[in-house]
């Protein structure tokens, strides 16, 4: 699991190296200490309406305002918006992956959401979930398992109406983790630049 206690483990030895800093034109390095200084680096590159993260955990670039540190910028907070920034995406990573994709977990956690909405007693309900686990669950490919959902038919008289609806892409970890990397990036550089120490620096 992607979260922000999960990133900060990943870049406890991480230190900043400023490669360029003039206005929005800024070009900054982040990589662990030696002899590892190869795993899990990234940098951060921004110009006037544009920002762009690369290294060891994949590359995005992400337009929206002049200067894109103040459109990601954090509080001491390592907080990220995935849903909207996802929005702003103007190229994904060929070697991270997408932003999203579809995964079996996700598809199968929104499918049990989504018989909340149905009138089923717990007798039915456990019919559904167990014909569920046999026919739907578990099967790694989106358009067979929207398939095999939209030909469901475990109980006699119900059927998923809007199959298309239930969501099963979720946010991928190496996306998250850029994510992360650049609120925590920047609230490094905002550190540096008030005369404090980086994070974790002793």
């Amino acid at each position: 699991m992607m979260d922000a206690q999960q990133f900060l483990r990943d870049v406890a030895s991480h230190r900043m190296e400023v490669l360029l800093d003039n206005g929005v034109y800024r070009h900054l390095k982040f990589r662990n200490t030696p002899p590892n200084s190869w795993n899990q680096w990234f940098e951060l590159v921004t110009w006037p309406g544009s920002l762009a993260i690369h290294g060891d955990m994949g590359s995005w670039t992400f337009s929206r305002t002049p200067d894109m540190f103040d459109f990601f910028r954090s509080s001491d907070q390592l907080r990220i918006n995935a849903s909207y920034w996802c929005e702003k995406v103007q190229a994904e990573s060929r070697f991270g992956g997408p932003s999203m994709k579809f995964n079996a977990h996700t598809f199968e956690a929104n499918i049990r959401s989504s018989l909340e909405g149905y009138s089923l007693s717990d007798e039915d309900k456990a019919t559904v979930l167990e014909g569920l686990k046999e026919e739907v669950f578990g099967e790694d490919h989106e358009e067979t398992a929207r398939q095999a959902l939209e030909s469901f038919r475990a109980l006699r008289g119900f059927h998923f109406t809007y199959c298309y609806e239930i969501q099963g892409r979720g946010y991928t970890f190496h996306f998250l983790w850029c994510l992360y990397a650049i609120v925590w990036g920047i609230q490094q550089y905002d550190r540096i630049k008030a005369g404090q120490p980086e994070s974790g620096a002793a």
